[in-house]
């Protein structure tokens, strides 16, 4: 059996590699609960706009092909009864969401992402 060791990988027409560690495009995890939301830890991204209560941005250091991405979320529990992430910008460059819970926008503990697709 042979093995095959490499560092990075980049798929055919992207501009930017990725970690083979990392096998989403992107990632980050958001420590929503202060103040000012910002990154606990993320691989791809340039930025975060705390855009209010349960609002916020998501800024990609390097843009996907297209809009039409994977976006996967989740968020630390912090008790509510009925809590949904909803994505409702989803452009090459950036995502933006709402968190709510029992339909109102509100800022949990921690959310998670991972973002899957071909990067420009």
């Amino acid at each position: 059996m042979s093995t095959l060791t490499v560092t990075n990988i980049k798929a055919t027409g992207e501009t930017a590699s990725r970690a083979v560690s990392g096998v989403a495009a992107i990632w980050c995890k958001i420590d929503s609960d202060a103040s000012t939301a910002a990154f606990h830890n993320s691989s791809g991204t340039s930025s975060l706009i705390d855009n209010g209560t349960g609002n916020y941005t998501i800024n990609f250091t390097n843009n996907f092909d297209s809009g039409d991405y994977a976006a996967v979320g989740s968020n630390k529990r912090r008790g509510f009864t009925d809590e949904i992430l909803n994505p409702y910008d989803t452009f090459a460059g950036y995502l933006r969401f709402d968190f709510l819970d029992d339909s109102s926008n509100a800022d949990p503990e921690f959310i998670m992402w991972s973002f899957h697709g071909d990067l420009a």
